[in-house]
């Protein structure tokens, strides 16, 4: 009887700690110890000054902004989630609400790669054979959109038939120089275009799509 009592607010427990209310608690405890912590700033005085001197701060703004993407997310996804998920499908809506980055997050993000102690080159190794210009188009807008700014994509064309392939490839390269191409004479299947492509590779890691 002990035993299922234990066990039963250990289940009680892990859920309220895995709540969002609660990772928002911690956030905000968290940083409402910072602003009354006296150790910044000596003295009663400056003690304001040094609140706001720390909101202005890389760390305070990281802190702020993760808080508030916390505060708003659920708002969010009720708002804008349902082109997400599926009303088929409610077990895909719950892990879309919890795992699908908001507009908050992405800036979030975006901060943190700032703060980056190394910051290597990857590069995505994009061997193509005739793709539909959508499916191609799509690709590699999705590589452009990135946050993280040091990319490369390594792009060969494995003697597509249709021209208007290798005029997509071209005229996303002149737009942007982190996009090498290479248009194969020869086509040589996956395993040759995708060693052209990498042949292309200056980064410190790559990426085969």
């Amino acid at each position: 009887m002990l035993h299922q009592t234990i066990k039963e607010n250990e289940v009680r427990l892990n859920n309220m700690e895995s709540s969002k209310f609660w990772k928002v608690k911690q956030i905000y405890d968290k940083i409402r110890f910072i602003l009354s912590s006296e150790s910044y700033i000596k003295g009663k005085k400056y003690k304001i000054i040094g609140k706001i001197r720390f909101l202005l701060s890389p760390t305070g703004l990281k802190m702020i902004i993760k808080l508030f993407g916390k505060v708003f997310r659920g708002i969010y996804l009720i708002i804008y989630g349902r082109r997400w998920g599926s009303q088929k499908n409610p077990l895909y809506n719950e892990w879309i609400s919890r795992n699908f980055p908001t507009d908050i997050d992405f800036k979030e993000y975006s901060l943190k790669v700032n703060f980056f102690k190394n910051n290597p080159k990857i590069s995505f190794i994009l061997p193509v054979y005739n793709p539909s210009i959508q499916h191609l188009t799509e690709t590699i807008e999705s590589v452009r959109n990135q946050i993280y700014p040091n990319w490369e994509l390594c792009i060969a064309d494995d003697c597509s038939p249709n021209e208007e392939i290798r005029n997509i490839i071209t005229r996303y390269s002149h737009q942007d120089n982190r996009i090498k191409y290479i248009f194969r004479e020869i086509n040589g299947h996956i395993s040759s275009c995708s060693n052209s492509a990498l042949s292309l590779s200056e980064g410190d890691y790559a990426f085969f799509s």
